[in-house]
């Protein structure tokens, strides 16, 4: 049954040929079923309809128009929901970004894209709307506290009769800028339509609780939490937003609301781990967990199979090339009835159908199995090139192929290993590290919760955070002489951090992913101590 089931999905999402027509689909099939819940309120797909539309229809009134640019500063998880789907419907481009963004680069950013239309929410944003509005004097302004509800109720739901064709701009992503000006990343109408035809034909969407799959977002939508809402929306499940994004919260979430499925980041997942009444909360409810965003530790991934049994999957892809690239299923972590060995354990996956991935050397020859080189990808779901910025996609693009920093490699099986970025690599003397092949082993000590190893001048430090058990009364000494004991059995001499840095907990994004540049920067600007 559940094999025709699929096979129905992937019929009807043949039809679709931009997130419009997949978004008025689901409008009207699951129109009773729970759309969005969150701490204080629940919408249903008929009252969300009734909203996007109304609010499409008030942003037209607004004369905002297709293919107009629409920057997003919002922190209420409905709102941007709302906001996205909005732009959709009527074709503008969707340009979100996390409140936490420098001011700078939020100008840096509007001189880049000329926005239209500013949506914010005044608590957080409303000097940088201020802002912005003398730079741009035609800019428009939405203001998210009283006259966003005020356009929605003001407004009738109508349809948009705006032509979208799949090549249109749907969406700009935008790189951190932590090496220079930020980088707009566009992504069509019709590349978000490939993206989940290929989700649903090599993972399935739905639940065994038909009309209660309840989906946990467990990144904020502003980033990668985005990628969820489409699948959720064509399945007919809900979408759980959390009030903020730590473990406490997930876990209260997960037992109030019977969650089905969460995505969140490896560090996140870490801290559930890590949490110290973790047993007392009821997760029975959970059917998947995706983790993403970044690899996750083998000795954490073999802990979250223990407590969670075979639920996890991990999808790689980027903000160039919407996942999937390449899939771990959740039946891949389970060999025989047993943990999966670490060689598929420290994999993303395999490369799934219709995405082509090779290996090359610094001077782009194609590498053979198993040998580490630069990751090059090919996939209906590939960015079209950075906006306005032509220069870069030299860089970027080898003879159609997409080189966007990964080192890895690929076996024979189509099994694709990930060992970070190029920039991360770490030189000592002729010898090359890769930082996530001694850090696997690091994560084998059982007081450590995170680790990076990174390059200071021209050494090799390992920065470490402790878990919870380990913080009071330990010896920071001893434990970095055990870790050197575990490291010395399994790796070379050379590749032996120099020094370990112990952190309280390791700098994270607004994602929730560990920040390795600052991380490196720190230590750069901090008296190191010697082991």
């Amino acid at each position: 049954m559940s094999l025709i089931k699929n096979w129905i999905v992937q019929f009807v999402l043949n039809r679709f040929k931009i997130p419009r027509d997949m978004i008025r689909y689901a409008f009207k099939k699951h129109s009773e079923n729970k759309a969005i819940i969150t701490e204080n309120s629940t919408l249903t797909f008929q009252e969300l309809a009734k909203r996007v539309y109304s609010l499409s229809t008030g942003l037209s009134a607004m004369e905002i128009e297709k293919r107009d640019s629409v920057l997003v500063l919002v922190s209420n998880g409905i709102n941007q929901i709302e906001i996205n789907l909005a732009c959709y419907e009527m074709g503008a481009i969707l340009t979100p970004l996390n409140i936490n963004i420098t001011t700078n680069k939020i100008l840096d950013i509007a001189k880049l894209i000329n926005p239209k239309l500013l949506i914010y929410d005044a608590k957080v944003a409303n000097k940088i709307a201020q802002l912005l509005q003398q730079h741009f004097p035609d800019l428009k302004l939405l203001e998210i506290d009283s006259n966003y509800n005020h356009l929605i109720a003001s407004y009738p739901s109508n349809k948009n009769k705006n032509k979208i064709s799949p090549d249109d701009i749907a969406a700009l992503g935008f790189t951190s800028g932590t090496t220079g000006n930020p980088k707009a990343l566009p992504a069509t109408h019709g590349v978000f339509v490939k993206s989940l035809q290929l989700i649903v034909k090599n993972v399935g969407i739905g639940s065994k609780k038909k009309n209660s799959d309840k989906f946990l977002v467990g990144i904020p939508l502003a980033g990668a939490g985005s990628g969820v809402v489409l699948p959720s929306l064509l399945s007919g499940s809900a979408l759980v937003i959390p009030k903020s994004y730590n473990s406490e919260v997930f876990l209260e979430t997960i037992q109030k609301h019977k969650v089905t499925r969460m995505f969140t980041t490896p560090s996140l997942l870490i801290d559930i781990l890590d949490h110290p009444d973790l047993e007392s909360f009821d997760l029975s409810s959970l059917e998947n967990i995706i983790y993403g965003t970044e690899t996750l530790a083998a000795a954490k991934l073999e802990e979250a199979i223990e407590k969670f049994g075979p639920i996890l999957q991990q999808g790689y892809g980027s903000a160039e090339v919407l996942p999937p690239v390449s899939m771990l299923q959740p039946k891949d972590h389970i060999v025989n009835h047993k943990i999966a060995n670490r060689n598929i354990l420290t994999s993303v996956g395999k490369v799934v159908p219709q995405v082509s991935v090779k290996i090359v050397d610094d001077d782009h020859n194609d590498l053979p199995f198993k040998e580490t080189g630069h990751v090059l990808i090919k996939s209906p779901t590939l960015f079209t090139g950075y906006w306005k910025q032509p220069e870069l996609n030299t860089k970027t693009f080898v003879d159609g192929w997409l080189k966007i920093g990964d080192m890895g490699y690929l076996e024979a099986d189509g099994r694709l290993h990930i060992l970070g970025r190029s920039a991360d690599v770490i030189k000592k003397g002729n010898q090359i590290i890769y930082p996530r092949l001694i850090e696997e082993h690091v994560h084998d000590h059982p007081a450590i919760k995170e680790c990076n190893l990174v390059q200071v001048d021209n050494e090799a430090v390992l920065a470490v955070s402790l878990r919870q058990a380990y913080r009071k009364n330990t010896n920071h000494e001893t434990i970095a002489f055990e870790i050197l004991n575990v490291l010395k059995n399994k790796i070379k001499p050379y590749q032996l951090p120099d020094d370990i840095e112990f952190f309280e907990e390791l700098p994270r994004s607004f994602l929730a992913k560990v920040l390795r540049c600052e991380v490196r920067e720190f230590l750069k600007t901090k008296n190191k101590i010697a082991i």
